[in-house]
């Protein structure tokens, strides 16, 4: 009979030792697996994902609803006041101070209003001229000119 060499020996009891690792190594990636889609705690990968499922559901009708919102808000803001600029000034010179001014109120589109107030002993006129397309139909004071310049310029 023939003797076995002792690198034989080596290599089959290495190879042994690998089995045992390798089977080792699939039965705990089986059980994993298992438990993963079997489901632990009472919830199944199925289940979670229909539970996901309803949720992104959810999230986009509620995406949808601020998407509205905000096309509402845009839609209130353009026809806001958002450009605005005012003058003080004197316009009896050598009488008074800049108790008078003109101020300017305008949308996006450049519409709104001038108002002016004119401040004298005897009282205080206040004169508002409509504005449409960063034009009045009604004549303007030099004063009310610039306001109108300035807030028309303003994005």
């Amino acid at each position: 009979m023939q003797e076995i060499s002792p690198i034989i020996m080596v290599a089959v009891g290495i190879l042994f030792a690998l089995e045992a690792a390798m089977f080792l190594f699939v039965w705990k990636t089986n059980k994993r697996m298992s438990k993963f889609f079997n489901g632990s705690g009472g919830k199944s990968i199925e289940k979670i994902l229909e539970y996901e499922f309803k949720r992104m559901e959810k999230n986009e009708g509620d995406i949808r609803h601020l998407i509205e919102n905000m096309k509402w808000i845009e839609g209130v803001a353009r026809k806001s006041i958002s450009k605005t600029s005012i003058k003080r000034f004197n316009p009896f010179k050598g009488i008074g101070g800049n108790q008078s001014f003109s101020i300017a109120f305008l949308d996006n589109k450049n519409d709104g209003v001038v108002l002016s107030s004119l401040y004298s002993s005897e009282g205080t006129k206040i004169y508002a001229k409509a504005v449409e397309n960063g034009i009045s139909e009604h004549q303007l004071t030099d004063e009310e000119k610039e306001v109108l310049s300035k807030a028309a310029e303003l994005n």
